[in-house]
Formats: C-alpha cells, sequence, structure tokens
C-alpha cells in the first residue's frame, strides 16, 4: 500500500511540472570554417535566338588589344547574333579609329580590319556591330562592347641622361629625347630606315660640335629634335615610323600621358605677309628657334624667303667669328615638320664682300597654311642674331629630274638648256649611290641672281654647285655647298650664258630640288 502510494506521487509530480520551456538564446558563435565546393550543376539552356538584351551580345573580341598607328584585323564572336555579309557594320567611339573591312563568315563569326591611325588616343574604345532589320520588329540591331578593344602605345618615353625631369619645350622648339621601342621583342627598330611621323622631326644640317643627330639602334630612338609647330599643350605624343626586315612600313607611338615625356609649351607663331617685310626678328637664344606663319594660296607654290637688315645683326655677319648658317624645317598646315621639308641657307655678299642676306626657299605642294621653325647650324643664338624677314611667294613649274635608263653626264646632262624664266620644282630627283650625279643645262632668263636648293626628308648628304656650259668647271664666287638635309646655293648670272647645275650626294637618296631667279 505504501509502494503505491510513491508512485502515484511521483507521476502527480511529473504531471504538474507541465511541458519544457526553452530558455533565453545565448550569444551567436563563431563562423565554422566553410565546407568544401559542391559539384557543378548542370548546363543551363541557351536562349532563344530573339533580339532582346537576354538574347543576342557579343561574346568575344580577339585581340581585345591593338598598338596605336597600326592597322590590325579582329575577330568578333557573337551569341545570338544575326550578322549579315554587306549589311552588317562596325564602328568605335574614336573617329580615328577607321573600318576598312568588314569579313562575316557566319550570323555569330565576323572578321573586321581596322586602321588605327596616329591620332586615335591610347585607352579604351567602345566597339558597335550593327545588322539593320535584324532585330525585333525588324528593328536593327545594335550591339556595343564598351570598352571592348584597347589602343596601346609602342613607344615609352624616358629621360635623357643628364635629366631629371621631363623637359619643358615650346611649340616648334627644341628638345633632346628618348624612346624605348615597346615592341622590340616581335619589331626591332629598322636604324637605317626610321623617321619621324608625329609629334617631332629629327634635327639635320648641323656642324660640330653641335651636331646631334637622332641616334637610333633596334630598341631605342633619341636625340636632339623640332618639336611640331601645333601639338596640343602637355605631354608630346611621338610617332615614328620604320622598316620590317621585309621591307614593309611599320608605325610606332607613344602615350601623351607617359609621365616622362617631354611637356609642349603653346606659343603664337609670328605671321609674315607676302612680300612684306617684318622688323626686329631675331634668334634668341642658343638652342633656340623662331617660329613662323605663313600661307600660299594654292598648291604648287615656290616660296623666297629673305633674311636681311640694315645691317644684319652682328652674329649673322663676317666678322672676328664666322657666322653660322641659318637653317630649319618647314611644315604644312598640319603643323608636321615630318611631313614638310628641312631647309638650307645661301648667302647673298655685296661687292664690298659683306655678308648681307641669307636666304632659303621652300617649295609648298599643298596651299593653305604653312609653318617655318628657324635656328643656327652651331645652335648659337642671342640679340645679336637679329633680322629683318621678307618672304615672296610665285607659282611653280614643275619639271622632271628622273633618270633615264643611260645615266646622265656632264656630256649628256639629265635637262638640257632649261630656260630659267619662271620657278621651277622636280619631286622626282635621286642620287643613286656617292659615284653618281646629275646635271642640268640652263639659262638664265634676266642677269641676276640665281637660288637653288636640294632637299631630302632622308636626312642624307646633298650638295649642289654651279658649274660651266661643259659641267665641268665651277663659276660663280660661292663655290659648292655641301650639307645633311638641305643644301642651297646662289650664284651671280648672265642671260647670255648657259650654266650647269650640279646635284650630288654621298649615299642613295632622294630629293626635291627647287631653282628660280629672283621674284618680284
Amino acid at each position: 500500500m505504501k509502494k503505491t502510494l510513491g508512485w502515484l506521487f511521483l507521476a502527480s509530480s511529473i504531471v504538474a511540472c507541465g511541458e519544457p520551456v526553452e530558455g533565453p538564446r545565448g550569444a551567436q558563435g563563431p563562423t565554422g570554417p566553410a565546407g568544401p565546393q559542391g559539384p557543378m550543376g548542370s548546363m543551363g539552356v541557351p536562349g532563344g535566338s530573339g533580339t532582346g538584351s537576354t538574347d543576342v551580345s557579343i561574346s568575344a573580341i580577339t585581340p581585345s588589344m591593338v598598338p596605336g598607328a597600326r592597322t590590325a584585323t579582329l575577330v568578333v564572336s557573337g551569341f545570338g547574333t544575326h550578322f549579315k555579309a554587306g549589311t552588317t557594320t562596325v564602328a568605335f567611339n574614336d573617329m580615328n579609329i577607321k573600318v576598312t573591312k568588314v569579313d562575316v563568315a557566319s550570323a555569330t563569326y565576323l572578321r573586321v580590319t581596322v586602321d588605327v591611325t596616329a591620332l586615335a588616343t591610347m585607352g579604351n574604345k567602345d566597339l558597335t556591330v550593327t545588322t539593320p532589320g535584324a532585330g525585333m520588329g525588324g528593328a536593327e540591331e545594335k550591339l556595343t562592347v564598351q570598352g571592348g578593344v584597347v589602343v596601346t602605345p609602342t613607344l615609352m618615353a624616358e629621360l635623357p641622361l643628364g635629366q631629371n625631369m621631363p623637359a619643358s619645350v615650346p611649340q616648334g622648339g627644341l628638345a633632346t629625347v628618348r624612346f624605348r621601342n615597346l615592341d622590340y621583342r616581335d619589331n626591332l627598330f629598322d636604324p637605317m630606315n626610321t623617321r619621324s611621323l608625329l609629334g617631332l622631326s629629327s634635327v639635320v644640317g648641323l656642324v660640330a660640335p653641335a651636331s646631334a643627330n637622332a641616334v637610333v639602334d633596334p630598341t631605342t630612338f633619341g636625340g636632339l629634335v623640332l618639336v611640331d609647330a601645333l601639338p596640343p599643350a602637355g605631354g608630346l605624343q611621338v610617332g615614328l615610323t620604320s622598316q620590317t626586315p621585309l621591307g614593309q612600313a611599320l608605325n610606332f607611338i607613344s602615350d601623351p600621358m607617359d609621365t616622362k615625356t617631354p611637356q609642349v609649351t603653346a606659343r603664337t607663331p609670328i605671321a609674315l605677309n607676302d612680300k612684306s617685310d617684318s622688323t626686329n626678328q631675331s634668334i634668341p637664344a642658343p638652342s633656340s628657334t623662331t617660329l613662323y606663319k605663313f600661307s600660299t594660296p594654292a598648291d604648287n607654290y615656290i616660296v623666297l624667303t629673305r633674311l636681311h637688315g640694315m645691317p644684319l645683326g652682328s652674329a649673322l655677319r663676317f666678322g672676328a667669328v664666322p657666322p653660322p648658317r641659318v637653317i630649319g624645317q618647314m611644315a604644312p598646315a598640319t603643323g608636321r615638320f615630318a611631313e614638310g621639308m628641312p631647309f638650307d641657307t645661301s648667302r647673298t655678299i655685296d661687292m664690298m664682300g659683306l655678308l648681307v642676306a641669307h636666304n632659303f626657299l621652300t617649295y609648298v605642294p599643298k596651299g593653305g597654311d604653312l609653318y617655318f621653325a628657324v635656328y643656327t647650324d652651331n645652335l648659337t643664338g642671342s640679340a645679336n642674331h637679329s633680322y629683318t624677314i621678307l618672304p615672296k611667294r610665285v607659282v611653280g613649274a614643275a619639271i622632271s629630274v628622273k633618270e633615264p635608263t643611260t645615266p646622265d653626264t656632264p656630256a649628256n646632262p639629265l635637262l638640257k638648256n632649261l630656260a630659267v624664266d619662271k620657278a621651277f620644282y622636280a619631286t622626282d630627283g635621286m642620287i643613286e649611290d656617292a659615284s653618281d650625279a646629275d646635271y642640268i643645262t640652263l639659262k638664265p632668263a634676266t642677269n641676276g641672281t640665281l637660288y637653288f636648293a636640294a632637299t631630302t626628308n632622308t636626312g642624307g648628304s646633298l650638295s649642289v654647285q654651279l658649274l660651266d656650259m661643259n659641267c665641268m668647271a665651277p663659276v660663280g664666287v660661292n663655290g659648292m655647298r655641301m650639307a645633311n638635309g638641305a643644301a642651297a646655293q646662289e650664284e651671280t648670272v648672265s642671260s647670255a650664258i648657259t650654266y650647269c647645275l650640279k646635284v650630288a650626294g654621298q649615299a642613295k637618296t632622294p630629293y626635291t630640288l627647287i631653282l628660280t631667279q629672283d621674284i618680284p
């Protein structure tokens, strides 16, 4: 009886306690380690061929990086696209990237050939593919990949020896530069055929000790250069052109945002007027230039520019120290000196043996604005390098000095009895080697001065000289003039006498010839 009452008491105690109650939640513990990666899920089903943004896209552009100032072929792959031969077009958000050819291989695959010009900016470019009528309801299918193509530089600026910061140089000024070839693994510079393309031009025609022509090896371009007349203020962008082992032209270009590139400052060129003196001019300081702007109303003009004075500054006259030659370069309306030509000056010496003027000839193939950068061949400059400048222009007459199959000789000149009754130019001259020379017999229309010059963009050596009618003996007082890039001379002549003009060089060199008497 007592045992039964004990069990009943225990059971009634359990019933009285009721259901268990959850206590308060404790603080959250630290996160446990990540578990192993789960298995890959099954591939989803591709979308349909509709034209909605979720159905159609550009899936790949190969290559996605292209060098500036070159051509390239890109492969564009699409997903659900409707590319169509003859109607699909490709465009970039940089107008200086030109699409030259689009080959559609299938509705989802095309090849596009592009010309990335030297004026295209560096960095990301948007590519847009448009196919008329391929979209929903007959709308155009227009697909854009933002930043899908990156334009990259192939030159990198370096600080020249002795510089600890980028040089500051005015437009049309002189600077020492050094650029590294970033594409050297695939495309080395050809040292004999590397030329300026954009931003600068090599300085030629200097004399020792100022001689500082551009130094080129397979991986480096450097030296003293003339900066273009119109580059934007800020970092200088430089373009070069070289040759592959197969003789094909290949361009290289730098990024103007390069932190070591020279910094260009703006300056206003001095405006010149035809047949009008501009006084109080000078080459103001060592290693400096004076920049001028002139114009011609049409193509194929000859400009005779005279630096004279009452008198010339003492540094440009005969004296205890021989005066330098005034030399320089001409640029067309683009302001790019590499697209123009270097020039040399001849000297006018009066009856008293005094040097009274320096004169240079330029041929202007395209009408419009042009620019002259003037400096000395020994890079001197001061207030005593002063002058008055007088440009005179006239329409030029074309002649050919292309050598025939049988080379010309003194006994059989290239041109015979040319009547110099106008200003002449020839753009097809060629010195074949150091043993070659071109001969032209001519007769002046009037008594007075005959001006003649030969110029080349290769920087090669040229010489000009006036001989007797047999192309043998020198005549006049100035003699032969030889220089790199351009050579100019003048002589007093008679209309009653026939003369011979000789042009020679030290190696194979193309040249332009300019020839005139005084321009009224």
